[in-house]
């Protein structure tokens, strides 16, 4: 996986923070070793005043993109708070309000009532509907006996009971449609 930004950024700082406290370090190293300027010492090599202006250029140099960095940094900050404090700050309206409706007439209303209830009570229906269909075809395709067929079975065979001819082939259908189904459905999980 990459980076996100904020480890990019990171490793970018800390390197650059390391770059310059190496420099700064051999800047020092440097100051040491030639000691307190005297006379004497007041002429250094070319090659040791060239890498102490170049270590200096270089030290000038990363404090300035550090600072730019920084900078654009907080535009940055300063600009997604004003994106998401204009996108969660809650809405205004334009100009003026529009004009309130007056309030519907008790008979608009109730109908506009049973008109939405009688909406609801269709689409509730319908998800009824859909949700017997789904489980009987559950049932069906696992092998389960449909709890219609089961209460007319244990009605016939109910020892109190004294069923008709009509309930006892209705239980006989019954039977013989979740015979064929659960040896379907046992036949398809023994593949």
């Amino acid at each position: 996986m990459g980076l996100s930004n904020a480890e990019r950024q990171a490793r970018w700082k800390a390197k650059r923070a390391a770059e310059i406290e190496q420099l700064r370090q051999q800047l020092a190293a440097a100051t040491r070793q030639s000691g307190k300027p005297t006379e004497a010492t007041k002429q250094t090599s070319p090659d040791d005043a060239a890498a102490l202006a170049q270590a200096k250029a270089r030290i000038a140099e990363l404090e300035k993109a550090g600072t730019a960095a920084a900078a654009e940094i907080a535009s940055l900050k300063a600009e997604l708070h004003d994106m998401l404090g204009a996108r969660f700050a809650p809405r205004q309206r334009p100009g003026k309000p529009k004009a309130e409706k007056p309030p519907l007439p008790p008979d608009e209303e109730r109908d506009r009532i049973i008109k939405g209830l009688k909406t609801r009570v269709r689409n509730l229906t319908q998800e009824l509907r859909h949700a017997e269909h789904h489980y009987k075809d559950a049932i069906a395709n696992s092998g389960g006996m449909l709890r219609e067929t089961r209460l007319a079975i244990d009605k016939v065979l109910h020892p109190d009971a004294r069923p008709t001819e009509a309930e006892k082939d209705r239980a006989a259908k019954g039977w013989n449609v979740w015979k064929g189904d659960n040896d379907k459905a046992s036949r398809r999980r023994a593949r």
